[in-house]
């Protein structure tokens, strides 16, 4: 991984001062801003519970800096802030987090290739995240804050059927620096098996490409291969102590989407423009860490490695140029290699744990001007699972948001 990770570092590095040192990046740029704006206010809902009315924003600024038609640089930053309550997925399982920020900066830089329809990409990045379990914590004092910094290369190619064709390796450096050994109070003693047990270093490549069967058809196809290799987690045994080796995860990812886009419909004089899609994907996370209960004294192999499929369609609906209606439902499941069930109290039951996650979502947008519009969100979740021991992770949950707010772009 040491290997790796130098080259593809090196590599990011280089098409980045390729593109800053080169010819075409002699002459004056031409700077493009680009501008995206949303908030959003309103109330959330998790086991019937109401919540405060609170307001969650988005954004992000991209000056796009053109050397002539081959070359561009864009640096960019874009950032989140959220406060409403959500389960999110963090070591392992599914935790119940009230409020978050975002932070992402990134330096790309593209150049055509010749005259031929490929690009090349490179890209740095760092993005720093930071979670609150509760309101009482104050920023950056969250368990599960992290910082990701980033870097690799892409090539593209465009044209024709194969509308678009990309392929690319990315190295990411992931660092949770408030998580320290003692959470293995609460998640199992394999926490317990180094400082650092969450911080990880991953190799991403991914492939993906959308094809153009018709002019009313697109289908996107993508695949991704993620080796990831944990600093300071060390592989807990049956004896309950550690072994020499450290945790690997491999995870694979490929997904979906096929779209269609039907003739312009009239009805009362008003036109509706409609597409339908439907969504697919299919993962898979194979872990050599196990887990030790040390309160029962129970070892469970694989705890990590499972199964995840989901799929759903989608309807949106443009109306008279100003109306955007969206519908969609996803079903998703997670079948866990060798995770074991347990009762409400926490006794082990035969079985395997598997869960179900239904969502369900409504978005209405009015433009009023060509940058600016008005926004509905609406959507609601529900996950059942056959796992009833819940002290650590939520399996068994229903959530709902209805928010209200403006987006902007320029």
């Amino acid at each position: 991984m040491n290997t790796s990770r130098r080259i593809i570092c090196r590599s990011a590095m280089g098409g980045l001062l390729f593109l800053l040192t080169g010819s075409s990046a002699s002459a004056k740029p031409q700077i493009t801003p680009i501008i995206n704006l949303e908030v959003y206010g309103g109330q959330t809902r998790f086991n019937g519970d109401k919540g405060s009315f609170y307001g969650n924003g988005s954004w992000s600024l991209a000056p796009v800096l053109s050397f002539g038609d081959k070359t561009t640089l864009i640096p960019s930053y874009s950032g989140l802030i959220r406060r409403t309550v959500m389960v999110q997925e963090l070591v392992g399982g599914s935790l119940l987090t009230q409020s978050e920020q975002d932070h992402n900066f990134n330096l790309t830089a593209i150049h055509r290739i010749n005259n031929s329809p490929w690009k090349a990409k490179a890209r740095i990045g760092f993005k720093r995240e930071l979670i609150r379990e509760s309101n009482d914590e104050g920023w950056g004092d969250g368990l599960f804050d992290n910082d990701k910094t980033v870097a690799g290369f892409e090539f593209e190619r465009e044209g024709g059927k194969v509308r678009s064709f990309r392929t690319g390796l990315e190295y990411f450096y992931l660092r949770y620096p408030n998580f320290q050994s003692l959470a293995s109070q609460e998640f199992g003693t394999e926490i317990s098996g180094g400082k650092d047990v969450l911080d990880l270093d991953a190799l991403d490549w991914l492939t993906s490409v959308d094809l153009l069967p018709s002019k009313k058809n697109i289908i996107s196809l993508s695949f991704l291969l993620s080796p990831r290799y944990y600093r300071d987690a060390k592989v807990v045994e049956d004896t309950g102590l550690f072994s020499d080796k450290k945790r690997r995860d491999w995870y694979y990812w490929a997904a979906g989407n096929a779209q269609h886009l039907f003739n312009p419909a009239s009805l009362f004089k008003t036109k509706f423009e409609n597409t339908v899609g439907f969504y697919t994907s299919l993962a898979l996370n194979k872990s050599n860490q196990n887990n030790m209960d040390a309160a029962q004294t129970q070892f469970n192999r694989d705890y990590y490695s499972y199964t995840e499929w989901a799929a759903g369609p989608r309807f949106n609906t443009k109306i008279a140029d100003k109306w955007d209606v969206g519908f969609g439902y996803t079903f998703s499941q997670r079948l866990y290699a060798n995770r074991p069930l347990q009762s409400k109290e926490g006794t082990y039951v035969s079985g395997k744990v598997n869960t179900e996650v239904q969502l369900y979502s409504f978005d209405l947008a009015y433009l009023l001007t060509k940058s600016f519009s008005i926004n509905t969100s609406v959507a609601y979740q529900v996950a059942k699972s056959n796992q009833k021991y819940e002290k650590t992770y939520q399996y068994n949950y229903d959530s709902s948001h209805y928010f209200l707010g403006f987006s902007y772009s320029y």
